[in-house]
């Protein structure tokens, strides 16, 4: 909504200036008429209103209830009313007021929604203008709503996946570190002090009898702040190059990464490929032409790799051949996939089957998720007992020794 600038006199003679919000010119002087105020100059102004754009939480709330009206065949204005009458947030109520007073002078449904663009997701327009041409927007919106949820699990997914093992690994370096530098230094001096040598001298002096893993603590406990040191700068250079894959052009590196670490890899894949159907499955309710529909499936998915994919098997769709023939040396559209569009394009229920298929992918990355949370915690504690057992071992066989030598 424009901008005009003002200014303007009370009738106590007060005078002063502001900016205000409204459709048009006459709208503002109306306005401002209603205020009180006798305008003495008004302007449109260099610049727009800023309107914030919905949270994701907000957008897919929104989308979830308009979905339901919908298929309920509720009244879309008094439905955005009501649901604006129990909203917390103040963006999505004025929305949803807004939304409703368009309707309510007889608006189009997706020209309101276009009024407000700037507070959607850029495609937001384009998939209800499908849903409207299909007959089924209920059901469109329902599908851009497990799109949208599918890329927020996927992303919150490996956000904990990583998180679990790095809490693990922080306790434990801890923990080591409370070890190697006050327990280790004064099992030392308590080994000096009972043989009258230093500890890691007579670790040193002892080796042969089996005291190899005292001499390593004694050792690493000595040089343990330079070993606290590597961590810390090892830990800056991974946190600065995940930082720069999320700058322009990073986002190739970012995938390279996440496709070659075991188990996450198959999560991120999965999550991809189910995006990418998801968004095709919109665009075939739409009747969207497929080399077209790959197109935009590929710029959705978020993966620089399938987009690129995606592309090529567009082009040789342009060119007369058949799907499968398009994608036949493509890696990174399963032949699955191509087998399926295939199939269900010729029986007419492409939008169904690339559905039904997006939650099998998604199914997948699920599965995927669970079992790297079920291995992950026992791998790991293993790994943290076995560094542990091995720092007390090696103070309790200094002690051993100790012992044995004296009373031997």
């Amino acid at each position: 909504m424009p901008l005009f600038d003002y200014t303007g006199q009370l009738q106590s003679g007060w005078a002063f200036q502001g900016t205000l919000e409204a459709e048009s010119r006459e709208h503002a002087e109306s306005t401002l008429a209603d205020m009180g105020v006798r305008i003495t100059s008004l302007r449109p102004a260099q610049r727009t209103a800023y309107v914030a754009p919905l949270s994701l939480d907000d957008f897919l709330f929104f989308n979830e209830q308009v979905a339901a009206m919908v298929k309920a065949e509720v009244p879309l204005e008094e439905g955005l009313r009501q649901l604006a009458a129990d909203v917390g947030s103040h963006k999505l109520k004025r929305l949803l007021n807004d939304l409703a007073d368009d309707l309510r002078v007889g608006t189009p449904f997706e020209e309101a929604l276009a009024r407000q663009q700037r507070r959607f997701p850029t495609q937001y327009g384009g998939v209800v203008q499908a849903g409207l041409k299909t007959g089924d927007l209920g059901g469109v919106l329902h599908g851009l709503t497990a799109h949208l949820q599918l890329k927020s699990t996927a992303r919150r997914a490996l956000l904990e996946l990583a998180a679990y093992p790095l809490v693990i690994l922080v306790f434990a370096f801890a923990v080591l570190s409370l070890l190697m530098r006050v327990v280790v230094p004064r099992a030392e001096a308590m080994v000096a002090d009972m043989v009258g040598t230093p500890g890691i001298q007579y670790a040193t002096m002892t080796r042969g009898d089996g005291a190899e893993l005292t001499y390593v603590v004694f050792r690493v406990a000595r040089v343990w702040p330079f070993v606290e040191l590597g961590v810390v700068v090892i830990l800056a250079a991974i946190c600065l190059f995940l930082a720069a894959t999320y700058l322009p052009g990073g986002r190739r590196v970012r995938e390279w990464l996440l496709r070659r670490i075991p188990g996450i890899a198959q999560v991120y894949w999965s999550s991809v490929l189910a995006r990418f159907t998801h968004t095709a499955a919109l665009g075939a309710f739409s009747g969207t032409p497929l080399p077209d529909l790959l197109t935009s499936s590929g710029a959705a998915s978020g993966s620089r790799s399938l987009a690129k994919t995606s592309q090529r098997v567009a082009e040789r769709l342009r060119t007369g051949e058949t799907l499968q023939e398009a994608a036949r040396d493509e890696r990174d559209l399963p032949a699955l996939w191509s087998f399926i569009v295939a199939v269900a394009s010729g029986r007419g229920d492409l939008p169904l089957a690339l559905e039904e298929l997006a939650r099998t992918y998604e199914a997948r990355a699920q599965r995927w998720i669970s079992t790297l949370r079920i291995v992950l915690g026992p791998v790991l504690l293993i790994f943290v007992g076995v560094v542990l057992g091995w720092t007390i071992a090696g103070m309790m066989y200094g002690f051993v020794r100790v012992i044995q030598s004296l009373t031997g």
